[in-house]
């Protein structure tokens, strides 16, 4: 009997934090700064997707990050994490922050349009 009332209030309360998971809407950028392109490794040719988990604080500030996947490359790893860290985030109208932080992954990819241009100044940034 006391194993069943141990799991019906573990039941009860995994409901309760789905519930307000559900409730809940991700904070978007409002602040974007560029994720400007290494000269070096475009020209090279280089490109690549790298995953940022982000964590967002109350108010919309950048806490701190980590690389989920690499791109292959750690400088192309490093500029989207530095870039990322400067972006602020906002909530929808009417939506109050959490009193804890806000973990989201952010993808960053790095890619040359055209690679007949890969010089061109005009694709460094993404």
């Amino acid at each position: 009997m006391k194993i069943f009332f141990i799991f019906l209030l573990c039941f009860i309360f995994c409901q309760i934090s789905i519930a307000d998971e559900v409730k809940r809407k991700l904070p978007f950028p409002s602040y974007v700064s560029a994720v400007k392109y290494p000269d070096s490794l475009f020209r090279l040719g280089i490109e690549g997707t790298t995953i940022v988990v982000v964590e967002i604080l109350p108010g919309g500030t950048v806490g701190r990050t980590a690389i989920e996947k690499s791109s292959g490359n750690k400088k192309l790893d490093k500029v989207a994490e530095e870039a990322i860290k400067n972006w602020k985030f906002s909530l929808e109208k009417g939506d109050e922050w959490s009193t804890y932080p806000e973990y989201i992954k952010i993808p960053v990819s790095f890619k040359i349009k055209d690679k007949r241009d890969k010089y061109s100044i005009f694709n460094n940034y993404l």
